[in-house]
């Protein structure tokens, strides 16, 4: 199935946030968060929730001083659009380093976007583990 150009700009946007992650690059991400303050992202974790651009920042950045050597795999993926709306779920193979200690495990990733005037945004992510 071939994706269309609203497909591939969302995959793209995507992209540059998964790499992002994967180099700690904060200015990378925040080029595909909207700065709104009703964006909502969960974490896989007990009380990991954080609405609005700063606390999403924050929470990243918390993060990449945590832990080192991200890697991701995307092991499936599916991405919808409609209109000036798109949504996408990911399945993911993720690992890490922090502390004396490292994590590789599965996970699921879902994201909503919007197509805004510089290119589509993420304002709502959800980030589980398990598959």
């Amino acid at each position: 199935m071939m994706m269309g150009q609203a497909e591939t700009e969302v995959r793209a946007a995507i992209d540059t946030f998964s790499d992002g992650v994967r180099n700690g690059d904060i200015k990378a991400i925040e080029s595909v968060i909207a700065h709104e303050p009703n964006i909502v992202f969960f974490g896989s974790q007990a009380g990991d929730k954080e609405v609005e651009w700063d606390a999403v920042r924050a929470s990243f950045k918390e993060q990449f001083q945590e832990t080192g050597d991200i890697q991701s795999e995307v092991l499936d993926s599916t991405i919808s659009v409609v209109g000036d709306l798109a949504w996408a779920a990911y399945d993911l193979r993720y690992g890490e380093e922090g502390g004396s200690a490292s994590d590789t495990f599965e996970s699921r990733w879902t994201g909503v976007l919007h197509r805004d005037v510089d290119g589509w945004k993420i304002v709502h992510m959800h980030h589980s583990r398990g598959r």
